[in-house]
């Protein structure tokens, strides 16, 4: 499985990583978008119900901006984000799953390199 580039980070996240004064988590963030790999956005359709109740903001962003953009993968570690995102019929990974793909798709390390 490939993901698509940029990543997208729903803007609800990004503020709920600022209000948690999560100064090092927002300075890796700003670097992605910087490097052009991540784009933080706001879902358009800001009214959206996601299809099962006690979502949080965060999740029912990503919900909705994974519906709007169907070659999406959502990257969803919430028992009931991922239940929603099944009934939507969205593709959908976890956090492992993204770095298994990261360790996979890596070029071959050089003998005797290092790890990053």
């Amino acid at each position: 499985m490939a993901f698509p580039v940029p990543v997208i980070l729903p803007h609800t996240v990004r503020m709920d990583l600022e209000a948690a004064d999560d100064k090092n988590l927002i300075s890796m963030i700003d670097q992605a978008c910087e490097a052009g790999w991540m784009r933080v956005a706001v879902p358009s359709i800001l009214d959206w119900q996601a299809p099962i109740s006690r979502l949080g903001p965060g999740e029912t962003a990503a919900l909705a901006l994974a519906v709007a953009m169907p070659e999406a993968v959502l990257l969803m570690d919430e028992r009931r984000g991922r239940r929603a995102a099944r009934m939507l019929g969205l593709a959908t990974t976890g956090v492992l799953g993204l770095l298994y793909v990261g360790q996979t798709s890596r070029a071959p390390r050089q003998p005797g390199a290092g790890h990053s």
